[in-house]
């Protein structure tokens, strides 16, 4: 189970082991460039196609973990691809090493918010 809110919105998700998953949900105008900056790489920045997703891909990625020895600069985003208007599927890996995280994203807008939901598959 993974439970996030912003000030006027909230989201959940629930999946059944070996599975975990991570959710983050926030209004966009709360996020802002120096933060981003500061956890994302310059090549996930270029690749992002709305850069508030990254704040919210990385904080599902990292909820998904379940772990307390990483910090969410150490997960990078990958490979956007568009589903349909203002929705997109990501990958993850850690940044420092190739591994990829294994599992599945999916980000979206909806009003002001950005929403992001990642399923791990240990």
């Amino acid at each position: 189970l993974s439970v996030s809110h912003s000030l006027n919105a909230s989201a959940f998700g629930w999946c059944d082991k070996p599975s975990q998953i991570g959710v983050d949900i926030e209004v966009v105008e709360r996020l802002s460039a120096q933060v981003l900056r500061r956890v994302c790489s310059l090549e996930e920045l270029e690749a992002c196609p709305y850069v508030p997703h990254l704040w919210t891909a990385k904080e599902a990625v990292f909820k998904s973990l379940q772990t307390e020895n990483n910090l969410i600069s150490n997960v990078e985003i990958l490979d956007w691809r568009p589903k349909k208007e203002a929705e997109w599927f990501f990958t993850a890996k850690w940044r420092d090493r190739e591994e990829h995280i294994k599992g599945i994203g999916f980000s979206c807008l909806k009003m002001d918010h950005s929403l992001s939901f990642f399923v791990h598959r240990p």
